[in-house]
């Protein structure tokens, strides 16, 4: 068989890769999702509440959260399972609460998120967390989403890559840069200002005349 001197898919144009916005959760969406964990899910709101309010990569620095990962009296908390180098995350007062109540009663494992049923650290929350989605009716949304709503709600609180990249323990400044987008929200408040800058509104269209061309009212 022959041989080619040259690779004849070079001049074969590359599919540009798309950005993809993150899914994250609206605020209406988490209170949906708060009211379902009651009951047979109540062991979720926890897991949420931190997931939301720190950004943490679930499962894997959720559930590896040890009672020496927290510091009480500073208010941060130590994560790092990923990229291999620890960060410090600061609390806020629902994770604060969550973590102690968490630390006061799961006092006989090291770790945090235990579950009741074998004394044992969670490693898999997959399907009640399917089902809190399903019964609050919010779609295309999974455990990461968690962490995607907290990168998202930082970016529209005005902070930018180099703030969020830290916080959520990138390594690359674009994976930081994702989180600063628009929300709907933010996205309707700016259209919704323009239109508010125009001095004269559009004209209302002019009524035409019920009789007919050329015949005098």
């Amino acid at each position: 068989f022959g041989k080619i001197d040259r690779n004849p898919c070079r001049q074969v144009e590359r599919f540009k890769k798309r950005k993809i916005i993150p899914r994250y959760f609206t605020h209406d969406e988490e209170e949906r999702l708060m009211a379902k964990l009651t009951g047979t899910l109540a062991h979720l709101r926890p897991i949420v509440i931190v997931g939301l309010g720190t950004g943490l990569r679930p499962p894997s620095e959720i559930f590896n959260l040890r009672r020496s990962d927290v510091d009480f009296e500073r208010n941060v908390l130590r994560a790092g399972t990923k990229t291999d180098e620890e960060r410090e995350i600061p609390m806020s007062e629902d994770v604060r609460e969550v973590l102690l109540e968490l630390y006061n009663k799961n006092t006989e494992s090291e770790f945090l998120f235990v579950s009741w049923r074998t004394g044992e650290r969670f490693k898999e929350v997959k399907n009640g967390f399917r089902r809190a989605l399903k019964d609050a009716g919010i779609k295309g949304a999974k455990l990461y989403t968690m962490r995607h709503t907290f990168g998202t709600r930082l970016g529209e609180a005005g902070y930018s890559s180099y703030d969020i990249m830290p916080l959520m323990g990138h390594r690359d400044i674009k994976t930081s840069a994702g989180y600063v987008h628009g929300t709907d929200g933010r996205k309707r408040s700016a259209v919704e200002a323009i239109q508010k800058l125009r001095p004269v509104k559009n004209p209302a269209p002019e009524k035409k005349s019920e009789s007919g061309p050329g015949v005098s009212p």
